[in-house]
């Protein structure tokens, strides 16, 4: 007789699962296991959900279409009417290299005409200013030891918010902004106006960028001033050269497609920019500046340039002298805006210069000096 035999299967007592399931018991986690997991076959698996016949017969239909609402989904997003759009890059931009960096953004400053009412006095060119040199408004923030930076090439915000908007609202009623070329590569500025627009005042990318480099030693493709230019602003810049250093061909070309310009000026034995022995005359750029149409021109550093300007031979070409003071000492070692002290025939020590028609200002926790440089004083 043959007898088949069945695997034990022992029985589950109903009470002792119910009372195991309600009592809250969880298995340890599996990292905490000394040897391979339990097999949970004992544990009953709830039954699965009921599903709709209908929702089975267009669930395929819905996974069909499901790719197709993948694709057409970024088209919607630039579609919305809500959605934020790129500007449009100017062509010279997509060519260049400096496309590669990213676009800076200019946040809007705030600086109306009736906090400025102590400025309009100084806006006003002297009566002996030729006609064919533009107003010289000469402008910089200092510590309270005469520091415009810590250290040489280190650039130092020492103005406060009030102060930098009446920078911007200078800015804006000035044709050009001019610095040096050790600025433009030290701190790699902007060179725009980042006023709120207002009735009596231009649009915020008026003014022009301006930067005596007398042998081309700024590589201006990749700095900031001419992407904020490539992306509407602010203005391609104006670079300042000496006779014979105007680059020719592409260089040029490029320069000149998105609106700056080479200014040549010829060159000048004798003490010029920079301090050089043969560099470039303050009054021969201000002369070709004005030639170039410019009727008002902002300068703002560097170093080198606000001490050559506030020499007393140079006091006849500054119209107007604008210092903001930080209540701030930077030390020793800063960078100071200090002129040569001078010296008479007889040995005596004379001061560097001196400022007529002054007056004070508070702007916030900063204090604005206006003045006129005094153009009679001379060594003798």
């Amino acid at each position: 007789m043959f007898v088949q035999l069945k695997p034990y299967r022992p029985q589950r007592d109903p009470d002792a699962t119910h009372a195991l399931k309600t009592s809250g018991f969880r298995p340890p986690a599996p990292s905490s296991w000394p040897f391979s997991p339990p097999n949970p076959s004992w544990i009953p698996s709830p039954p699965p959900p009921a599903v709709n016949p209908f929702q089975q017969q267009i669930q395929p239909f819905q996974q069909q279409f499901h790719p197709f609402q993948q694709q057409v989904h970024p088209f919607q997003q630039q579609a919305h009417p809500f959605e934020p759009r790129q500007p449009t890059l100017h062509p010279f931009e997509q060519k260049a290299a400096f496309m590669d960096l990213p676009a800076p953004h200019s946040a809007e400053l705030h600086f109306s005409a009736a906090d400025a009412h102590f400025l309009t006095p100084y806006m006003q060119s002297r009566a002996q200013r030729p006609p064919t040199r533009p107003h010289i408004t000469l402008t910089y923030a200092t510590s309270l030891d005469a520091g415009l930076a810590l250290a040489p090439g280190r650039p130092t915000a020492l103005s406060g918010p009030q102060a930098q908007a009446m920078t911007h609202f200078l800015r804006a009623r000035h044709d050009g902004l001019l610095i040096g070329v050790g600025t433009a590569l030290a701190d790699d500025p902007g060179l725009n106006c980042r006023l709120a627009c207002e009735p009596h005042l231009r649009r915020h990318n008026s003014v022009r960028p301006i930067v005596v480099d007398p042998n081309l030693r700024w590589a201006w493709e990749r700095a900031k001033v001419v992407r904020l230019a490539a992306v509407g602003e602010g203005l391609a810049p104006w670079i300042v050269v000496g006779e014979g250093k105007v680059p020719g061909g592409e260089a040029r070309a490029r320069l000149e497609e998105i609106g700056g310009r080479y200014v040549v000026v010829e060159r000048r034995r004798g003490r010029a920019f920079g301090g050089s022995q043969e560099g470039l005359a303050w009054e021969n750029i201000f002369l070709a500046l004005g030639r170039e149409g410019l009727g008002s021109v902002m300068v703002e550093g560097g170093a080198k340039v606000i001490n050559a300007l506030l020499r007393p031979e140079c006091a006849s070409l500054v119209d107007t002298v604008i210092i903001t003071i930080a209540p701030v000492w930077l030390g020793d070692g800063a960078v100071k805006a200090s002129p040569e002290q001078q010296v008479a025939r007889d040995g005596r020590h004379m001061s560097a210069g001196m400022l007529l028609e002054v007056s004070w200002h508070s702007l916030g926790q900063d204090a604005v000096l206006c003045g006129r440089l005094d153009s009679s004083l001379s060594v003798g």
